[in-house]
Order: structure tokens, then C-alpha cells, then sequence
């Protein structure tokens, strides 16, 4: 058989001359513990197999992943891994703006796209320009980077056709509160010679390291433009828009940054601004408190906070009954009423409220004053006379 194939026991004869002898350059393949094994005849023999025949490449057999096969990928070492969504950045665009940052010298890098869509220009010869600074508004929070992937995408042109082309270079930093600067990486474009924007952005990719940071810091990355080139070249780039370009962190998205807030009922989120729009419906109304037994916050109806604290504050009231008032002593501190009896009454303090209610035969007859004090352990009454009576009900209310 001529540049065909043969299968002849555990070998499958790729590119053979005959059925019946190796001749040298045969191909040949076998299934080698899980791996495909190419071999290649580099001695002849009349005997087919008999030849000397030498390992040439091995190939894994591919086993495919069967569980949640769309967040894997394929690795240069033939295994396949995880999709890990965040630690790798693309968790949100930070797009390069014109808006002015509140620190001189810098424009916006902001989360928010700008609608409208700007060519950023820059002219130079054989040199590198720094085209503009764009800086995060707001303190990184964070004392480290983790690393994983940064990522950059840009629309870019040159002004007129020049095989030198250029270069568009990244250099991210963190800018400190004593306004000096640490530079994380650098990172440059292939060189690029197109004079309309293609149809494809320009991807630039960085595997960083960890990085130290301080919470106060802030995050940035500057644009420049390289070329070789001795003639003047224009070099352009949007910002804004569908074309903007942006660059994407290992860093996890801040709270404000969340989308969709509060749509899923399941997870929802306090701010500021919202307040209580109508009255409490005591029903189904809630509150959230934190649980120490399950770590999470939970929901509490107002109905059940209300008898919760309800129990608690009457917990704290005081009642007692069929009180008797004999040791009365004589006093003027009110006109009308000579007569004082304190009564011994444990847990009553001088900020507590007393209600005194006294029994019909006495309250109709006009004697006792209407006014009662509290103090440590008494409440003192007042009469017109210095019987000896029995109290039914006095019920001493707490202050919160």
C-alpha cells in the first residue's frame, strides 16, 4: 500500500509503502498508556514491524471535561482548568476618560464608560511620549494585589503609512497620599501600522505578581506612544464610547460597583440615600440583625421585634401589690397634706415613675395627694390624715 493506511495489531500504519516491509520514513502510531505514540521507520526490513522504528511525538488522548465544560479551558500542559472569574480580572472595565481627576495632572479611569466617543492624538519622531495619566477616584482599599491577569484594550491608528509603525505602552502605578508614585509593570503593544482603525481592538496582556499596596493608595496607568521612526508620525487612540479603551485588574470590584442592586430579593444592599418612603407595615416590614449562631445577617419582622422588646421593657417594670402604708410622720412640704408615709419598695430608683392606685374607699374621700416621689428603694405618698391603709396596685415604670 502506497501513502496509505494500514492497521496491523496495536499499531496503525499512518504512511506506509507496503503492506509487507518498513521502509524508512513509515509512519506508525499506537496507543501508549493513555497517550498517542508516533513512530517513524528510519532502518528498513523486508519483515513489516521488523524495521527499527523511533519515537518521534507523543499526544495525549484527550479526556473532556463532562461537568460545567463551558468555564474550562485547555493548558499548555494538555490538562484542563478552571475559569477563574475575578482573580483574573475582567470582573469590570476601568475606562479611560476626559474628565479631569481631582488631582491635577491626571484624567479619570472610572467604571462608567463616557457616551461620547474621543480620538487622543499624539505626534512624535523616534522617541517615547507619554500621552496622558488616568487615575481611579477613589482609595484601593486593599494592602494587596493578588496577581493574575491585567489586560488592556485600545483601538489605535498611525496618521499616514510608515512601515515603522508604533507601539502603545501601559505603565500602571499606584499613586500614594504623599503624591509620589510606585510603577507596578510596564507592558508594550506589538508595533502597529495600520492607518484606520481595525476591526479588531489591540489586546495587551500581563501576568502579574502579587503587589504591595497601602488602603489609601491609588490605582493608575499611563499611556504612551513608542515608534522608530525618524519621520514624524501621529499616533491616535479612542477614549469613550464602544472603542474606548480600558484596561482590566486582578482586583475584586468594590461594593459601589455592583450591578443590578437589590433585584434579587435574596441579596440586598444598604445605602444612604433610601429612606422610609411610608409608614411601617409592622406585618411585612423587616429588619435586618446579625445572627452570631449562623453568621449571617436575617430578617425580622416588626411584629416580632415589638413583642420581643416589648417583653423586655415590661420585664423591667415593677408591680406590687396590697401595699400597706402605716409609718406616717408628719411634713409640709405640700399645703393641705400633713402627712407623709415612704414606702419600702426594692428596685425602685429616683428616675423611675410611680403610679399609685388607691382603693375606692380611700381615693373618693379627697385625702391622698395625687403626687408620689420615687427614690432608692421607696416611694414616698402624701395624706390629710395618718391611717393606716392598704395600697391594692403600685406599678413603677422605668425610664429608658
Amino acid at each position: 500500500m502506497v501513502n496509505g493506511s494500514l492497521d496491523i495489531g496495536l499499531y496503525l500504519y499512518l504512511r506506509c509503502e507496503s503492506e509487507f516491509y518498513d521502509a524508512v520514513n513509515d509512519l506508525r502510531q499506537t496507543n501508549n498508556n493513555g497517550y498517542i505514540k508516533f513512530e517513524r521507520c528510519t532502518v528498513a526490513n523486508s519483515t513489516k514491524g521488523g524495521g527499527t522504528w523511533v519515537e518521534t511525538k507523543y499526544e495525549p488522548l484527550i479526556t473532556y471535561p463532562t461537568e460545567s465544560p463551558e468555564t474550562k479551558f485547555y493548558r499548555g500542559d494538555k490538562t484542563f482548568a478552571e475559569v477563574v472569574i475575578g482573580s483574573g480580572g475582567y470582573a469590570a472595565h476601568l475606562y479611560a476618560t476626559t474628565i479631569n481627576s481631582d488631582i491635577s495632572g491626571y484624567k479619570k479611569a472610572s467604571y462608567e464608560v463616557e457616551s461620547t466617543e474621543t480620538e487622543i492624538s499624539t505626534t512624535l519622531s523616534n522617541s517615547t511620549a507619554l500621552v496622558e495619566e488616568y487615575l481611579f477616584d477613589n482609595h484601593i482599599g486593599i494592602t494587596t494585589i493578588q496577581n493574575g491577569v491585567w489586560r488592556f484594550m485600545c483601538y489605535c491608528k498611525i496618521g499616514a503609512v510608515n512601515p515603522q509603525g508604533a507601539k502603545i505602552r501601559f505603565e500602571v502605578f499606584l499613586r500614594h497620599v504623599d503624591n509620589s508614585e510606585t510603577v507596578l509593570f510596564t507592558k508594550d503593544s506589538s508595533v502597529f501600522t495600520n492607518t484606520d482603525y481595525l476591526s479588531e481592538i489591540i489586546p495587551i496582556e500581563y501576568s502579574g505578581t502579587v503587589y504591595s499596596c497601602v488602603t489609601t493608595d491609588r490605582l493608575g496607568y499611563k499611556v504612551y506612544v513608542i515608534t522608530t521612526s525618524v519621520s514624524s508620525l501621529t499616533a491616535t487612540y479612542i477614549v469613550g464610547d464602544g472603542r474606548g479603551l480600558y484596561m482590566d485588574t486582578p482586583l475584586s470590584l468594590g461594593h459601589d460597583q455592583l450591578r443590578r442592586f437589590n433585584i434579587d430579593r435574596k441579596y440586598q444592599h444598604l445605602d444612604s440615600e433610601t429612606i422610609l418612603s411610608d409608614d411601617i407595615d409592622e406585618t411585612n416590614d423587616k429588619i435586618g440583625f446579625w445572627d452570631h449562631s449562623i453568621l449571617k445577617f436575617i430578617l425580622v419582622s416588626f411584629t416580632t421585634l415589638k413583642t420581643y422588646f416589648g417583653e423586655i421593657f415590661q420585664a423591667k417594670n415593677l408591680k406590687f401589690t396590697d401595699t400597706s402604708a402605716s409609718s406616717w410622720v408628719a411634713d409640709t412640704n405640700y399645703s393641705g397634706y400633713g402627712y407623709k408615709c415612704e414606702l419600702t419598695l426594692s428596685g425602685v430608683t429616683t428616675t423611675d415613675v410611680a403610679e399609685v392606685t388607691y382603693a375606692h374607699a380611700e381615693a373618693i374621700t379627697g385625702n391622698y395627694s395625687p403626687v408620689c416621689l420615687t427614690a432608692t428603694d421607696k416611694v414616698t405618698i402624701y395624706s390629710k390624715v395618718n391611717t393606716t391603709i392598704t395600697i391594692p396596685t403600685i406599678l413603677i415604670n422605668k425610664q429608658s
